[in-house]
């Protein structure tokens, strides 16, 4: 029986419409992608990112919304180690202090976090991560965080509970019919649970003060700039934590006092429970 006669490749018949090899010619190549399917794919992942970006967002603020929730409660923790040690009595948000103090301003005080230091331990402490070091505007107000007391980024609820101790106006100051006295005791707080102790703030827009918020000035304030509670820096809210220790997450219209409307959310402000005559 006669063997059947071996072929080469080359010398298969062709199926009906196959391009015949050429010399040289990579047999075993695949066919590629068209310039449609490439575009097709990339305006697939244009679309996934836009859909996800805001999504990864949001979730990276909410995280740094509650690493800063966490650090005004070590603050917190911080005034009742300082309570303890000054026959709890709240500390000036601002005070005088010797020439070459080291963390000395240039108006010859500290700040009310610079008392706190010996009990923080790291000025990382009162640094909101959302503000991070880059150069921000809010409301008209260009500015970066700084270990200061115009951009320490959070303020103090010093009007009532923080009074400078070296207050003129005979000692005082006074508001709507309201006073404020310096050397505020702990145990005149009527309602702690309620009563702001440190919050979300900018520096005023002034550009002369910063760190405090001062109740007086607030008169509808949104953005932090009116010394005020900014609720506009973590997704329109701010943070807010209270003497009793709780943090609490508040948006527009639900802390500070609208203009020409002193009394309302006093409660959260007054450590005494009063009424302003507006």
């Amino acid at each position: 029986m006669p063997f059947p006669r071996t072929m080469s490749v080359d010398s298969l018949v062709l199926r009906r419409g196959a391009r015949p090899v050429r010399p040289g010619e990579n047999r075993l190549r695949q066919p590629g992608f068209t310039l449609i399917e490439v575009l097709v794919v990339v305006a697939i992942i244009a679309l996934l990112i836009a859909i996800l970006l805001p999504s990864l967002s949001k979730a990276r603020e909410q995280s740094r919304r509650v690493v800063c929730q966490n650090n005004l409660r070590q603050l917190q923790h911080a005034f009742v180690f300082y309570l303890s040690d000054h026959k709890s009595i709240f500390p000036p948000h601002r005070t005088k202090v010797r020439e070459g103090t080291k963390g000395r301003d240039d108006l010859g005080e500290w700040a009310w976090f610079q008392q706190l230091e010996r009990y923080t331990k790291s000025p990382e402490i009162p640094h909101c991560p959302t503000l991070a070091n880059h150069v921000q505007e809010d409301s008209g107000i260009v500015w970066s965080w700084g270990y200061n007391r115009l951009d320490i980024g959070y303020g103090y609820n010093a009007w009532f509970l923080g009074l400078w101790n070296h207050a003129t106006n005979g000692g005082y100051e006074e508001y709507a019919g309201l006073r404020s006295h310096p050397w505020f005791p702990e145990s005149r707080v009527k309602s702690p649970s309620r009563n702001i102790l440190l919050a979300d703030a900018n520096p005023k827009n002034d550009r002369l003060f910063g760190g405090q918020l001062w109740w007086p000035f607030v008169d509808g304030d949104t953005g932090g700039t009116g010394e005020g509670v900014n609720v506009r820096r973590h997704q329109k809210g701010g943070n807010i934590v209270f003497n009793d220790g709780h943090a609490e997450f508040r948006r527009e219209g639900t802390i500070n006092p609208p203009a020409g409307s002193p009394n309302k959310y006093l409660q959260y402000w007054d450590p005494l429970l009063r009424r302003a005559q507006p």
